[in-house]
């Protein structure tokens, strides 16, 4: 072989040799390019919500898009450490800038600031609505868009808060239009309540025997006409002297151990609560409730301390329907008699 020919046959094999390793390097840029794609979509999905308290079932069940995976905003929270305490739960939308872009529902964790009457508590932990229904068993309420209960009284000192400690989980619109139509968001939001607040507690290592789920979701209350001769089912009592507003009465069902009835004005735009009487018997609440003068008694019931309360709406006299209201301590008499000759009440303080 000539030499000319023999340093084109070497020249070949370099280019081969060169045209080879290029190929490796496209391949293996490829492979890896390829395999870090993979990472990201395989990235572990988010398995813990909310403290721990809840898991990714949890996330989706109150969701009404629905995703491969959900996210919440609670990681770098430590419960005792910050204050409030709030977690954020949504799905994660893919080529999103960050992965919380929409939240379904929120999880909330602080202590009780106005502890005036049962009313007021109620109003602060799920807001003032005439359509709040108490949970079975434990100082919670469930309305048409939230739930709330109090932790039991030793997580106070563990959550580092000043008043009482109570759960509150508040779900999107969103939500609530899309499992409405099967009847599950009720008995949705009020597991996912339960399940974080005493998963809370049984972290904080402040959890007692009662604080429990209950067995059923409370029905939804419906609002009735209120009668001319009868206020809040009570046979006796009436809350007006005389009035031509048309009025609706909310009332809970059940025992007294959370009893309430709200009045509205059946043509207000807001439906706002006029009036609120309560009758108390859970105890949590009867040593968190003040009372006020004239508005409030304890009684002997049954055999129960009981707590009788009245509550108006602010700017009452500006509000539809409040000309007619009876004098504020003839009303409270009223529904103090009513409720005494229905269940066999004595005052408490003639208890032997």
């Amino acid at each position: 072989m000539t030499a000319a020919l023999k340093a084109v046959a070497r020249s070949s094999k370099r280019l081969r040799a060169i045209m080879a390793g290029t190929v490796a390097l496209v391949v293996a840029g490829t492979a890896l390019g390829i395999t870090h794609v993979v990472r990201e979509k395989d990235e572990p999905a988010q398995e813990s919500f909310c403290w721990g308290t809840l898991d990714a079932r949890d996330a989706a069940s109150l969701s009404a898009e629905r995703a491969a995976r959900y996210v919440s905003d609670d990681t770098q929270q430590q419960l005792g450490s910050v204050y409030p305490f709030t977690c954020l739960v949504g799905p994660v939308k893919e080529g999103a800038n960050s992965p919380l872009q929409t939240s379904e529902f929120s999880v909330t964790v602080q202590g009780l600031s106005n502890n005036f009457s049962v009313g007021s508590i109620g109003d602060e932990i799920v807001g003032a609505t005439p359509s709040r229904t108490p949970i079975q068993g434990v100082p919670g309420w469930l309305t048409p868009n939230h739930a709330g209960v109090l932790l039991p009284d030793s997580c106070n000192k563990k959550l580092r808060l000043n008043g009482a400690a109570y759960v509150r989980i508040e779900s999107s619109s969103r939500a609530r239009e899309a499992f409405d139509m099967d009847g599950a968001f009720r008995s949705r939001l009020l597991h996912l309540l339960m399940k974080s607040a005493t998963g809370i507690s049984k972290k904080l290592d402040c959890s007692d025997g009662a604080f429990v789920a209950p067995e059923n979701t409370p029905p939804a209350i419906t609002p009735s006409p209120l009668a001319s001769d009868e206020t809040c089912e009570l046979p006796g009592f009436t809350a007006f002297s005389s009035s031509k507003v048309p009025f609706s009465e909310f009332v809970t069902s059940g025992d007294y151990r959370m009893w309430s009835c709200s009045l509205i004005a059946t043509e207000e735009i807001k439906q706002e609560t006029l009036l609120q009487f309560t009758i108390t018997q859970e105890a949590q609440l009867l040593r968190l409730a003040r009372g006020t003068t004239g508005r409030s008694a304890s009684l002997l019931c049954d055999g129960k301390e009981t707590l009788l309360e009245v509550n108006s709406a602010m700017f009452f006299k500006r509000r539809a329907g409040s000309e007619s209201v009876l004098p504020e301590e003839k009303l409270f008499e009223n529904f103090k008699k009513a409720v005494s000759k229905k269940s066999d009440c004595t005052p408490l303080d003639d208890a032997s």
